[in-house]
């Protein structure tokens, strides 16, 4: 499954040191179960954290929560310039944040503040290109189960 959300990051207030905005989560509610996994955007970081300086946001951070005990992270910068592929386990869930330039994936164009959650084994390799031949700046997460098994999400 591949789920675009569309400049979530435009709630993000980058003149309020209080402000962040959850792009992701697991559960979304805690009355289905117990939390696991969160990624936000903000100016206060409490998981890992990487800090960006784009999305039209000035310094911020994306921001990965989790228990532990059941989920791992991974938060890498990847830059591309040239047609490339991203290749994902299927166990794990991606959730890349574009910071800077225009993504081409697909028949998609993602500009910066848009995101692209990936699950599941459809696609595991993602093919992407910076769409008007510059580069394209994005943090990417990689969520992985401990115990092994694939790591699903239901928006």
């Amino acid at each position: 499954m591949m789920l675009l959300l569309r400049e979530p990051a435009a709630e993000l207030d980058p003149y309020d040191v209080e402000s962040e905005v959850e792009i992701a989560a697991s559960p979304d509610t805690h009355a289905r179960r117990p939390w696991e996994w969160d990624v936000r955007l903000t100016h206060r970081p409490e998981g890992l954290s990487r800090v960006f300086d784009g999305a039209g946001l000035g310094r911020h951070h994306v921001d990965v929560r989790v228990r532990p005990d059941v989920v791992t992270a991974d938060l890498r910068a990847v830059a591309v310039d040239i047609a490339t592929a991203l290749v994902r386990e299927s166990r794990e869930l991606w959730v890349l944040v574009v910071e800077s330039g225009r993504l081409q994936q697909g028949r998609f164009v993602l500009a910066p503040g848009d995101v692209l959650v990936c699950e599941g084994d459809d696609p595991l390799a993602l093919e992407v290109a910076a769409a008007d031949g510059g580069q394209v700046s994005m943090a990417l997460v990689a969520l992985r189960r401990v115990d092994g098994q694939a790591l699903r999400w239901v928006p």
